[in-house]
């Protein structure tokens, strides 16, 4: 476990955190327009406000710290994204009709269709990974 900070550092951290926020806010807006109906822009600004809490302290003293806190951001809202939200969009309908589960199941598909399209494979493969229970 890491050592406790000095009052020093913890004033230092404190001011690069407060200085870098806007920034950090402005890329969880950008990533929230960006897949606006699929996620909520102030879950974003909470991740985007986490990275930005953990990576002030990896900042190097005499280096800008907004290319590395940027980058730092953008990875976990990533991270979020990839983890925490379904990028494929589900029609409506078939949320209202309940019949949309998580599983693989939950869409009815065209097999005969997939078949001819060499498409099943890669379609099977996708959703077996995404059903895989995360560590």
């Amino acid at each position: 476990m890491a050592a406790p900070l000095s009052p020093s550092a913890l004033r230092a951290r404190d001011a690069l955190v407060l200085q870098h926020l806007p920034l950090a806010d402005a890329v969880a807006s950008a990533a929230a327009r960006r897949f606006f109906p699929l996620v909520e822009r102030e879950d974003l600004i909470q991740v985007a406000r986490e990275a930005l809490l953990r990576s002030v302290l990896r900042c190097k003293a005499g280096e800008p710290a907004e290319p590395y806190l940027r980058r730092c951001i953008s990875g976990a809202l990533q991270h979020h994204l990839r983890d925490r939200v379904r990028l494929v969009r589900i029609p409506r309908r078939l949320h209202e009709q309940g019949q949309c589960p998580l599983g693989p199941k939950a869409i009815p598909l065209d097999l005969e269709v997939f078949d001819r399209s060499g498409l099943f494979g890669v379609v099977v493969h996708a959703v077996n990974h995404l059903n895989k229970p995360r560590l």
